[in-house]
């Protein structure tokens, strides 16, 4: 075919694609005639393709799916504790706080105790109490307990903590065992 032909013109596409195909049909045949002889056609090229695609996610190394062949260690036990929220009045935000048993955490100028947590079994309608004692520090002054006693998480407002910046009310006991349990009987 003349090489003229070969150039792409819009007057001239389809004696360009009659040369594009000339030139392309032996090597596809060449190609198609290899992969026959051995015994795979097109299998072998789409495997190929695939295991590129799977190597590049990095999928294709045996080591890739550690999770299918090893169980996820457990995760280490929380300590028992109680879920508060918080809502620091002046700047209108509210923070959940996790406070762990018998671990003092600060939330603004308050520093929160948790002494005893019980939740209700699951039998029963859901209730947490937990006991907490809340002590304000002011700097150069002594500290202050604001509040000592059984929070509700149903009803906040039964024994709530009054302070003219901060509100704190109980969410959710967490790892702890229901009341049922701690006492027998």
């Amino acid at each position: 075919m003349d090489r003229r032909l070969c150039s792409p013109s819009p007057r001239r596409t389809l004696a360009w694609l009659e040369c594009f195909q000339e030139k392309r049909t032996p090597l596809f045949r060449q190609q198609t005639r290899q992969n026959k002889t051995r015994g795979s056609g097109f299998e072998s090229i789409k495997t190929a393709k695939t295991l590129a695609w799977l190597a590049a996610l990095g999928f294709a190394s045996a080591g890739a799916f550690p999770a299918a062949a090893q169980p996820a260690p457990p995760a280490p036990p929380q300590p028992p504790g109680v879920i508060l929220q918080g809502l620091d009045k002046v700047t209108a935000r509210i923070s959940t706080i996790e406070v762990p048993l018998d671990t003092l955490v600060r939330f603004g100028t308050l520093e929160i105790a948790v002494r005893a947590c019980y939740k209700t079994p699951p039998t029963e309608p859901p209730e947490s109490t937990a006991f907490l004692e809340i002590v304000e520090i002011k700097p150069g002054e002594p500290r202050d307990t604001v509040f000592s006693g059984w929070m509700f998480a149903s009803s906040p407002a039964l024994s709530a903590l009054e302070h003219p910046v901060y509100d704190i009310w109980v969410i959710d006991c967490t790892n702890v065992e229901n009341s049922a349990s701690l006492n027998p009987g």
